[in-house]
């Protein structure tokens, strides 16, 4: 994780501009609507929605966390000849939270977890879990920052090959770069050991 840290603090360094801080990270799967979850037993009270919200994201935590319970570590390698950049959308702009990426390899391990967060998340399905890389890259990838100048992409190398063996679940609504610092919090972490 030093590793990852001192990278996103070089990024920094080359382009202030890259904020809100947020942790460097990979998408396992995203841009999941917590009513798009399979939670459908759930009985809820008459309460305001957001109770509602709070609620199914603890239940998702939990199934999660169980799902993961001894799968062990899962291997993050990169495709180095893709090398740093940023995804440029449909409106032919830099898409925001994939302005400094690099692809990652589909390793057994990084596609096993994928299916057990999708089943886990979604129930059993013949839909193939490539549906959750998210345009424009359409490829799993490691985010290093948000936002950033598309310049800083040329002064930053692919990160080291690594082995995870945590999982963050996190809000991540309004799915918007002003409200990455402000709105978007940590519901909590899982261990895959």
């Amino acid at each position: 994780m030093k590793q990852l840290c001192d990278q996103q603090d070089y990024i920094l360094s080359i382009d202030p501009s890259c904020l809100p801080r947020f942790d460097p990270h990979i998408t396992l799967i995203g841009g999941v609507e917590i009513s798009g979850c399979n939670i459908a037993h759930m009985k809820f009270i008459d309460e305001p929605e957001v109770i509602h919200d709070a609620e199914a994201a603890e239940v998702v935590l939990h199934r999660l966390r169980s799902a993961f319970w001894g799968f062990g570590e899962v291997t993050c390698e990169f495709v180095e000849e893709k090398g740093v950049f940023a995804c440029i959308n449909e409106n032919n702009a830099v898409q925001w939270n994939q302005s400094c990426v690099a692809v990652v390899k589909k390793t057994d391990s990084f596609m096993k977890a994928m299916k057990v967060a999708d089943e886990t998340l979604f129930g059993s399905t013949s839909l193939p879990v490539e549906r959750h890389f998210r345009p424009p890259i359409s490829e799993p990838h490691y985010s290093f920052a948000y936002g950033n100048n598309v310049e800083t992409t040329k002064r930053v190398k692919c990160p080291r090959s690594f082995t995870c063996s945590e999982i963050a679940l996190w809000w991540t609504d309004p799915p918007e770069l002003d409200a990455v610092a402000s709105e978007w919090k940590l519901i909590g972490k899982i261990s895959m050991n």
